[in-house]
């Protein structure tokens, strides 16, 4: 296996915007993930970023300038840097480390107003094609005390005739949602660790952010989402959230190891704090 790797920026041929991350599959060299840092940001519900699949990227406030990727020699660490027009300022960041990448956001309260935050992060798998899950057999969550394949958790006869798209409360099952090609399932996870095994089962990734709020996998794209929640930022405050992506070679249970030990231990998680 080659070191984990973050190779920049992704440029979209159509978007305005470059706020993706490519990222070296380690064992399979030329295959790459990308990963939409975020794909969708909004405060107090209002847009202020937003990069839907195939298309450009538009944001609602105005930022002063496109933000710019900076990337050292070693491949290890990429981020960039955004401010808006009314204050908000966004961070994002992916580290390299042992079979594991860490990433970051940092959103700064520079209004006179109390923000709640909304980052949507799009991790995607179509430039990888070993990690391909379509059907989501091969992707995991945990529930009711066991690793259970998403397509397991109780989807309708109905539901099984569309395209996968499943959404997954954390904590607590989410509400059902009527949707064509999406179902809700009635389950919940008991955390943000979201995992795929590749198509022979000798290699596995997770992606897991502390305090998520939701956990969605998705077939067309083909994608996985685990989403981090925000508390409320006052004024003057900055909220920090940080996830990892790991890799493994023992299978899913040591990358449920792993992220217990990074939750136990506090090197990945939801964080106030005052500027100075």
């Amino acid at each position: 296996m080659d070191s984990p790797k973050v190779c920049g920026h992704y440029e979209h041929p159509t978007s305005k915007w470059h706020i993706a991350v490519r990222i070296a599959d380690p064992w399979h060299p030329g295959d790459y993930f990308i990963y939409r840092m975020p794909e969708m940001f909004t405060i107090n519900d209002e847009r202020y970023l937003w990069q839907p699949a195939g298309a450009g990227c538009w944001p609602g406030v105005q930022p002063e300038a496109e933000p710019e990727w900076s990337l050292d020699n070693e491949q290890r660490a990429t981020g960039y840097h955004v401010r808006f027009y009314d204050g908000i300022e966004l961070s994002a960041s992916a580290e390299a480390g042992d079979m594991e990448i860490r990433f970051g956001y940092v959103i700064k309260n520079g209004t006179d107003r109390v923000i709640n935050v909304t980052t949507g992060s799009c991790f995607m798998t179509w430039n990888a094609p070993y990690f391909i899950d379509r059907r989501h057999e091969r992707t995991f969550v945990v529930a009711q005390d066991a690793t259970v394949a998403l397509r397991a958790l109780t989807p309708t006869p109905e539901e099984l005739e569309k395209w996968s798209w499943i959404s997954v409360g954390v904590g607590r099952p989410r509400e059902a949602e009527v949707l064509e090609n999406r179902w809700s399932v009635r389950e919940a996870a008991a955390h943000g660790l979201v995992c795929v095994k590749g198509r022979d089962g000798e290699y596995a990734l997770g992606l897991g952010w502390a305090d998520a709020g939701a956990i969605h996998a998705r077939s067309t794209i083909p994608c996985i989402h685990s989403e981090p929640s925000y508390p409320s930022v006052e004024p003057g405050q900055s909220v920090e959230a940080t996830g990892k992506l790991y890799f493994s070679e023992d299978g899913v249970p040591a990358i449920l190891e792993r992220f217990d030990s990074d939750l136990s231990e506090g090197a990945i998680g939801v964080k106030l704090r005052f500027h100075t």
